[in-house]
């Protein structure tokens, strides 16, 4: 299904050391060392540089590194999926799960789902929650994982790549600093972040936020906006390190554990349910229709 030679590839970026990679794939460091090579010669580059410290990947090998990973989970999971096809008609589903897009929000409605119907199966596939690697997991969303059940109002650059079943809403809340002076409250006033910088996501980044910005703005001029490129881990970090406040919402209050969430008697939401495929798999539409027909009762 994939070249093999991406294994090898795989543990010797890892380790950093052809004698180490041999070890973990019980080969010899000569097989390993031929091994990297001969793919290095068949994709006409160069992954490693070869160091008295040990082996560091190239930008070329940083990149292939990264996807070969998603090859070869892929090309085992295609293994096991054909292999279950010939005996059960079962219903496999990736469900993917982050820090910030957690499974467990929705066992509840798994859990009917195959009370209903016990033909569903569903597998976790952990993934990271940076942009880029976000990004790439909504564009290929149906290859390696099939659903992802979070906030999908936050990011209006994904809006055409996947569809969404919405399930509810979630407040807007704010986060700060446990050494800021609204962290000893657990809800404000929004006249109580006047004179303070809040930040938010880029213009144009998500139609909801858009929303709140231009009410903030035209309502409450006093609370200064700053825009942020990227809405992660890494804004969260920069949070607890600033006197600064940060857009969020409830179910990540515990992102960071020196970051308190706290309400506002504001109005603002944004939506929250299932993501998936624009062209979805069989089981994953009749997953779908099945929770459509629980929603409607």
């Amino acid at each position: 299904m994939y070249n093999k030679y991406l294994d090898a590839f795989i543990a010797a970026a890892d380790f950093g050391s052809i004698t180490k990679a041999a070890e973990s794939l019980y080969l010899s460091p000569t097989a390993i060392m031929k091994q990297i090579n001969q793919l290095e010669a068949h994709l006409n580059l160069t992954l490693f540089q070869r160091t008295n410290k040990g082996l560091i990947l190239t930008e070329a090998g940083k990149s292939l590194y990264e996807d070969a990973k998603y090859v070869i989970q892929y090309s085992k999971d295609a293994i096991v999926r054909a292999q279950k096809a010939t005996s059960n008609k079962q219903y496999y589903i990736r469900l993917g799960t982050s820090l910030m897009n957690p499974s467990e929000r929705i066992s509840d409605i798994l859990f009917d789902v195959t009370s209903i119907n016990s033909s569903f199966q569903f597998q976790i596939v952990p993934f990271d929650d940076y942009r880029d690697s976000y990004s790439k997991i909504i564009k290929h969303l149906g290859e390696q994982i099939d659903i992802i059940a979070g906030v999908y109002g936050f990011s209006s650059w994904t809006e055409k790549q996947h569809n969404t079943l919405h399930l509810d809403d979630e407040k807007i809340c704010v986060a700060v600093s446990r050494n800021h002076r609204l962290a000893n409250k657990d809800k404000i006033n929004i006249s109580e972040l006047y004179n303070e910088t809040l930040f938010i996501t880029e213009p144009g980044d998500s139609k909801y936020l858009d929303f709140i910005r231009n009410d903030i703005i035209y309502k409450y001029p006093l609370i200064k906006l700053i825009n942020t490129k990227t809405f992660d881990l890494t804004i969260f970090n920069q949070i607890q390190n600033s006197n600064n406040i940060l857009i969020t919402i409830k179910p990540w209050a515990t992102l960071h554990p020196m970051l308190k969430v706290v309400e506002v008697d504001w109005n603002y939401t944004v939506p929250y349910g299932i993501i998936y495929p624009l062209y979805p798999s069989a089981g994953v539409q009749a997953f779908i229709n099945l929770i459509k027909k629980l929603k409607a009762k």
